[in-house]
């Protein structure tokens, strides 16, 4: 099986982490309590290996 990865993989992969990080800066600027804070980032969409070579 081929490890090349396709580049709609890719672009898909690297706009989910450009999110998260969008979604993270948010969170540490926001007044919401660590609790609510962790709630939030516990339901988010997260692809695993997304910066690994896969």
């Amino acid at each position: 099986m081929a490890t090349e990865r396709l580049p709609d993989i890719d672009q898909f992969l690297n706009w989910v982490g450009h999110l998260e990080e969008r979604i993270r800066s948010l969170l540490e600027q926001s007044n919401l309590t660590e609790q609510e804070k962790k709630f939030i980032w516990d339901h988010i969409m997260v692809v695993p290996g997304k910066h690994d070579d896969i």
